[in-house]
């Protein structure tokens, strides 16, 4: 595939700890479209420093449409969507050079390693992605917090992988939990909805916290990864949290209320 065919697709919000350490993985790509939401920080200023990349602005008004709007920016047949903090692998740009596309495959997913402050770890609950799409056969919807594809047509595997490395403030890591657990109980009070048994345990709010904390140390062995892995394992134990909280801080409310 020629780089030609496919534009880099990135999302930005106040992403000066993150965004120039993607661009520098970038310099292969011809085109970059980024999508900012407002930021007031050096995000801007950064990307500047980056000929390939165009910035454009758009009023944030939740990832899939955010998404969804960027892609609408791309006149190529292919898009590699990032985030602001993901780190391609080296071999990212060679593969993708070497694809040559069935007509029915419309996607390819990649697999993440999670990072903290740069030490890759051993596991996490970062899922399979699809990253590189063809645009016109893609749309991002939401469900809970995150934005998912659905992809008219057949998804693919890539070997390289992509590494989650957000460099961020632990106190803007905290206010976004906030938001997405808001998000997470809407989608787990959704009525008629079949949920998975994760999303059940979750629910149920006594056990989930204590039950990712676990998951995360000795299934996903991140207790291999000394602080870095208990930092993480912290990271999700929190999360939960604040979901239980979401969840009990309604049954209370709605109580009262009888």
């Amino acid at each position: 595939m020629n780089p030609s065919d496919l534009t880099v697709v990135i999302l930005t919000l106040d992403e000066e700890e993150n965004i120039g350490r993607l661009l520098e993985r970038l310099t292969w790509a011809p085109k970059i479209v980024v999508l900012d939401s407002g930021s007031t920080d050096k995000t801007l200023e950064i990307i500047s420093r980056f000929p390939n990349a165009t910035v454009h602005s758009r009023v944030f008004t939740g990832h899939a449409s955010q998404w969804n709007a960027a892609i609408e920016l791309i006149d190529t047949d292919w898009a590699l969507a990032l985030d602001a903090d993901y780190i391609p692998s080296e071999d990212l740009a060679s593969e993708l050079a070497s694809l040559s596309p069935r007509s029915a495959a419309s996607a390819y997913r990649a697999d993440f390693v999670y990072s903290i402050f740069g030490r890759p770890l051993t596991g996490s609950l970062y899922p399979s992605l699809p990253i590189f799409f063809r645009p016109r056969k893609a749309l991002f919807y939401q469900e809970g917090h995150a934005n998912k594809l659905r992809v008219d047509g057949e998804v693919q595997q890539l070997r390289a992988r992509i590494f989650h490395d957000d460099r961020k403030s632990l106190d803007r890591w905290v206010r976004s939990q906030i938001s997405y657990m808001k998000l997470e109980k809407k989608k787990l009070g959704i009525g008629g909805q079949e949920l998975s048994w994760p999303d059940k345990l979750r629910r149920s709010h006594l056990l989930a916290p204590l039950y990712a904390f676990v998951y995360v140390l000795f299934v996903k062995r991140s207790i291999l990864d000394g602080r870095a892995g208990f930092y993480y394992a912290y990271q999700r134990l929190f999360a939960e949290v604040l979901l239980s909280l979401e969840l009990l801080d309604d049954e209370l409310r709605n109580s009262k209320k009888r």
